[in-house]
């Protein structure tokens, strides 16, 4: 009789499925809504991480651009000095001695006549232009001009 039994099962109809569950459609319908919202922010991310190394590069060369801009700057400031210290002692070395203005015409013309100041006399001639401006000292500077 087992197998009988076992046969008569085989034959049979089979059971009518049971009727789906509605909270099961409704769950499906969510999980297809969140796993389009998942792959919506997925993709989101994904921009934004790429949005962020393209950044990221920008600022780097921003940097580096900086840094040899303030390399630069350095350097500039170095052969600033440089030529600053250079001017001063040029023109500490040919600045003429102005204070021979200070004296008489009398003792500016016997200062000229030594030929002493001869190579400074633009510079003694605009002086005694811009101070005192005697005729007779420029006249003197004129003269030893030739």
């Amino acid at each position: 009789m087992p197998i009988r039994e076992a046969i008569a099962r085989l034959i049979a109809p089979a059971p009518e499925a049971p009727a789906p569950d509605p909270r099961i459609a409704e769950l499906d319908a969510r999980i297809a809504k969140l796993e389009k919202r998942l792959s919506m922010t997925m993709g989101a991310l994904q921009a934004s991480a790429a949005q962020l190394t393209s950044v990221k590069a920008a600022a780097e060369q921003a940097l580096s651009t900086a840094r040899q801009a303030s390399q630069l700057a350095t350097t500039a400031r170095s052969t600033a000095d440089s030529v600053a210290e250079g001017l001063d002692a040029l023109e500490s070395e040919t600045a003429p001695d102005l204070s021979v203005l200070d004296g008489s015409v009398k003792a500016v013309k016997a200062a000229l006549a030594t030929g002493a100041y001869d190579a400074h006399l633009d510079a003694l001639a605009s002086a005694e232009a811009g101070a005192k401006n005697r005729k007779g000292v420029l006249t003197a500077i004129g003269e030893r001009r030739g």
